[in-house]
């Protein structure tokens, strides 16, 4: 019993030399505006055995610019997120 009193002092005085850090993490949840989640799709597809030339044409013409409406979208986003992630490490750096 003797023993365990003087080495238990020994194991305080090591633990206190060091010094202490202590960081605090703080997550913040960026939720995008509702309007840059714009991807128009096709409701329906007309009835293939009886398309036109100028039915597809105009079914081409207009997934082409679905396409390019949720690219343009999704590229507005992926820049959004980035510049989030950005300022939440600026924010993070300026605190430590």
């Amino acid at each position: 019993m003797r023993k365990f009193i003087l080495v238990a002092p020994l194991f305080l005085v090591a633990c206190a030399s060091e010094p202490v850090v202590v960081r605090s993490v703080q997550h913040q949840v960026v939720m995008p505006q509702e309007s840059m989640f714009n991807c128009p799709t096709v409701a329906s597809f007309p009835e293939s055995r009886t398309l036109t030339d100028v039915q597809v044409a105009r079914l081409i013409v207009q997934l082409y610019q679905n396409n390019t409406t949720c690219r343009n979208s999704m590229n507005s986003l992926r820049q959004f997120l980035e510049n989030a992630k950005r300022t939440a490490e600026a924010n993070n750096q300026e605190a430590d």
